[in-house]
């Protein structure tokens, strides 16, 4: 019987928590352990099935439409951005001779992350001939990391490619060491009446919004991984910030 990656989480959440007891009594390290249990998570994320498409249509350096299963959708690659740089339309060159003279299209969902984009974009990782696209677009200086608010499967290879790109001083990361190349996180307030997100440059303070309102309550303050967030503080990761209230007595 085939066993989902869900099943796997949860059956790994309670052996390590055994395994942690057991730990604690007989003083073993585990750190080794927990380490690999993350690792083989992350290689069931890279082993979810690649699924064959045929391009229908260029669109820029970001997305493309793909032919899936007879059905033409529209396609945001994860984990880049191509559009804020200068070089905008050499990424969309880039992408479309990739695509265009490609023998091979493969398209994988990101077991990690939602599947689509607000407006209604499918996203995935693209593979041309078998290199990732998302690596090439980085290795070539084309693209910026960016939209990652998970453990991604393949963000090691995007940081690698990054580090090559940085180190060859390559179109966006031809002055890196001059600082004109800047880093920015995206901040969600997962508000359900009124959901938005705002780009901060690292080691800027998040923009603070209007207090959200819910009849019969007061609006306590931004929530991230259940704990109340300081809007004071720098910014250097994405985040998720969900609004927290207490009912008004």
């Amino acid at each position: 019987m085939k066993i989902s990656n869900s099943l796997k989480i949860v059956i790994g959440f309670f052996t390590i928590l055994l395994i942690g007891l057991i730990a604690s009594v007989y003083h073993i390290d585990i750190n080794g352990f927990i380490y690999k249990f993350n690792d083989k998570l992350n290689s069931d994320n890279r082993n979810s099935k690649k699924i064959n498409v045929q391009l229908s249509k260029c669109i820029d350096g970001n997305t493309a439409q793909f032919k899936e299963s007879g059905k033409v959708y529209n396609y945001r690659f994860l984990g880049i951005n191509t559009q804020g740089s200068n070089y905008r339309k050499q990424a969309d060159s880039f992408v479309c001779n990739k695509l265009s003279n490609a023998k091979k299209i493969y398209i994988q969902y990101e077991t990690q992350s939602v599947h689509k984009t607000k407006d209604n974009y499918k996203l995935v990782w693209v593979f041309v001939d078998g290199k990732l696209l998302q690596e090439q677009l980085i290795l070539n200086g084309l693209a910026k990391i960016q939209f990652v608010y998970t453990k991604l499967s393949y963000l090691d290879n995007l940081y690698n490619a990054l580090d090559s790109a940085k180190k060859r001083k390559i179109n966006i990361y031809k002055n890196y060491n001059n600082k004109v190349y800047d880093e920015y996180y995206t901040v969600i307030y997962d508000n359900p009446d009124n959901k938005f997100e705002v780009n901060i440059k690292k080691g800027d303070i998040a923009t603070i919004p209007a207090n959200p309102q819910r009849d019969g309550y007061i609006f306590v303050g931004w929530m991230s991984d259940n704990e109340l967030y300081d809007l004071s503080k720098p910014i250097y990761s994405n985040l998720i910030l969900t609004p927290k209230f207490a009912k008004n007595t």
